[in-house]
């Protein structure tokens, strides 16, 4: 089932991962454009099943990268699982494809809806990378001292 989701109403985690609720407080969750920057070539995603629970902050599934080998996925929010991307589940390359629209991974019932206000902004989620970038460049800059 495709879902229009307006990238205007997402928000982010600090993992990469974005969420859209939708009026009948159904949460989307899928990873962000960033996070297919840095973990490109998804050879493999695990997931929860549809009717388990996920806990914010807590792992709720993994992806094997050639590059960077395994990576645990932690809930942004709390609930009942209520749909899979099986797609996805096939064919992993559509989250890199297209993240927001094919790409999405699971579909949740949300259980604490404040969680979702605690995510990241668009602007939040864009200031927290270029800190990011920063901080990166940083340690860059401080190995080129150790030479």
């Amino acid at each position: 089932m495709e879902q229009e989701v307006s990238l205007d109403e997402v928000r982010y985690s600090v993992e990469h991962l974005w969420v859209s609720v939708d009026d009948d407080n159904l949460a989307t969750i899928g990873l962000s454009e960033r996070a297919y920057e840095e973990w490109y070539e998804i050879e493999q995603i695990n997931l929860p099943t549809e009717g388990e629970d996920i806990v914010k902050d807590e792992r709720f599934g993994r992806i094997v990268n050639t590059r960077l080998g395994e990576i645990q996925l932690y809930a942004p929010i709390s609930g009942e699982v209520t749909e899979i991307n099986e797609e996805v589940r096939l064919a992993p390359e559509l989250i890199l494809e297209d993240p927001y629209v094919d790409g999405w991974l699971i579909r949740v019932e949300l259980t604490n809806p404040p969680e979702f206000d605690d995510l990241l902004t668009s602007d939040e989620y864009n200031d927290f990378l270029g800190e990011k970038d920063e901080d990166e460049e940083s340690d860059l800059d401080d190995d080129e001292d150790d030479f």
